[in-house]
């Protein structure tokens, strides 16, 4: 039987060029590093791609990475997720 380590984490901001960010993730690569498959931090707060945290963006060589970035009006939402190579996204929809 296979099996995959998941991970979801309410990270209350996920921003690159903010200190509390990088902190965060730290924490994560140094609790986590590659011993995951699947790892979705929730209430980024980020607006768009360039807003994530190189840190995270490491990851795109051994993980697809997708991001819902925070609508118009919203403050606290966001989604970035990390989902391994080993597996195939088939398809990805955003729903506002």
């Amino acid at each position: 039987m296979a099996s995959i380590k998941c991970l979801s984490w309410n990270c209350a901001g996920l921003r690159a060029g903010t200190a509390h960010s990088h902190q965060k993730a730290l924490y994560f690569e140094k609790e986590y590093k590659n011993d995951f498959q699947v790892a979705f931090f929730l209430e980024t707060h980020h607006k768009d791609k360039s807003e994530i945290p190189s840190e995270l963006l490491r990851y795109q060589n051994t993980h697809h990475m997708i991001d819902s970035p925070v609508a118009t009006g919203e403050t606290h939402a966001g989604i970035i997720g990390l989902i391994s190579n080993d597996f195939d996204v088939l398809q990805i929809k955003h729903l506002f």
